[in-house]
């Protein structure tokens, strides 16, 4: 400045939010005022979200604890890239309020921390984890209801609103959930939720009301209250899922030469507006040529027959960088 005599033009201070250095506080209220707003400064729970974000993309093979970058983002699948972490075989991943399934994303982040730092020090990080996140509860817990209501809308935060996890949901009641990844999309996915997934669910909410109505035969009147309690929510999320079960039974009409035009309705029983999850018709996924079909930009038609938009799935993202072995 002093040399090219720019003394009245430029200044050497510069404004910590022009700062593009990324910064983490613990808390949104420890931000300065001078910071705030600049997309730079993050909080704790910023960064553990972006982890979550991280290991549910090496869950579905996106990331890899072996490989730099992306895994796998469309093309042919190399299982030699997952030694560490072996993702999920069949692309689907459930989000449960209870332990309902082996492959549960809750079961499977606590198995990722495992892997990632250790069994020695497992517990300390899911605590560590859970304290970011905020919530009361058991570590797990919190974690699982962060699965349950928090992740998807940081997801689609991420990727401003246009993700590469869909999101099967059943409704307010959370009778089911579960995650595919939009690149590993195949043309019997539709088929194997509702069978695999939908199907198994409702049994165990079958099986769950039957252990409940022999326990409150027996149960004192303080145990009731809470049998009742639980029993009403288990009856709920059934109907709820009894009802949804139809939605995402296949339905093969054949249209002919419109196969490029997928059809995307929404899988939620929220109104269109807040519907996070778009399905394809079975119509155009028995009729897609095989190959890397994300490449194309199919067209979009809403449930309540808005203006078609058009669908371009972001191809990556930055990965999250490969974490530390101190803390999470």
């Amino acid at each position: 400045i002093d040399i090219y005599g720019l003394q009245d033009e430029l200044t050497p201070d510069v404004a910590d939010r022009d700062i593009t250095v990324h910064r983490v506080f613990d808390i949104k209220e420890d931000i300065p005022e001078a910071m705030k707003g600049s997309a730079y400064a993050r909080t704790l729970r910023d960064e553990i979200t972006s982890l979550i974000s991280y290991a549910v993309g090496c869950m579905f093979g996106r990331y890899s604890l072996d490989v730099e970058g992306l895994a796998y983002a469309g093309g042919d699948w190399d299982p030699g890239k997952y030694k560490t972490y072996q993702p999920d075989l069949d692309n689907i991943i459930p989000i449960c309020d209870d332990d309902y399934f082996e492959d549960d994303i809750t079961g499977r982040f606590v198995k990722w921390v495992e892997v990632v730092y250790g069994a020695e020090t497992l517990e300390e990080n899911l605590a560590f984890v859970a304290s970011a996140l905020g919530g009361k509860g058991a570590p797990r817990e919190v974690i699982r209801e962060y699965f349950l209501s928090g992740f998807y809308p940081d997801h689609l935060k991420t990727y401003q609103k246009r993700p590469i996890y869909w999101l099967f949901d059943s409704g307010k009641k959370n009778g089911f959930k579960a995650l595919i990844y939009l690149h590993r999309y195949q043309p019997d996915l539709l088929a194997r939720v509702r069978t695999d997934y939908v199907h198994e669910q409702q049994e165990r909410y079958r099986t769950q009301l039957t252990h409940l109505a022999d326990e409150l035969e027996g149960a004192s009147s303080a145990q009731r209250v809470k049998l009742l309690k639980r029993q009403k929510k288990l009856q709920d999320q059934a109907l709820e899922l009894q009802k949804y079960e139809e939605k995402v039974r296949p339905s093969y009409r054949h249209r002919p030469g419109r196969w490029r035009q997928a059809q995307l309705r929404p899988l939620s029983a929220l109104p269109p507006k807040k519907t996070a999850f778009w399905r394809i018709s079975a119509s155009w996924a028995a009729r897609r040529p095989s190959g890397s079909w994300w490449k194309s930009t199919p067209g979009i038609r809403m449930e309540n027959n808005a203006p078609s938009p058009i669908w371009r799935p972001i191809s990556c993202s930055p990965p999250f960088p490969r974490p530390c072995t101190s803390r999470p």
